[in-house]
């Protein structure tokens, strides 16, 4: 178990968890967020989503983002090392 940045200090830590399952198939590798029903990120997520529909700058720039980081941690032990290197421009378009 895991758990998501916490945007919201107020909100107990408990309600940011979540699982990741990862599917190491070199072909179709894919990682995968499994979060409690009304987590305080599903929201955010939502809004993430809907800014890259609405602005296909950010778009590009969050691909690129992540294209980096795959490449940098694509032979990490730590799956999740991608997922974190990535969160730094998620968390710069808030």
């Amino acid at each position: 178990m895991t758990h998501d940045w916490r945007s919201d200090p107020d909100v107990p830590a408990e309600l940011y968890r979540k699982r990741l399952y990862f599917r190491p198939d070199p072909a179709e590798p894919a990682i995968v967020h499994v979060r409690l029903f009304g987590n305080p990120w599903q929201r955010e997520t939502i809004r993430f989503r809907d800014r890259l529909r609405a602005y296909p700058i950010v778009r590009e720039a969050y691909e690129t983002a992540k294209l980096r980081a795959a490449e940098t941690h694509a032979g990490d032990d730590d799956y999740d090392d991608y997922t974190r290197a990535k969160s730094t421009f998620f968390r710069s378009t808030r």
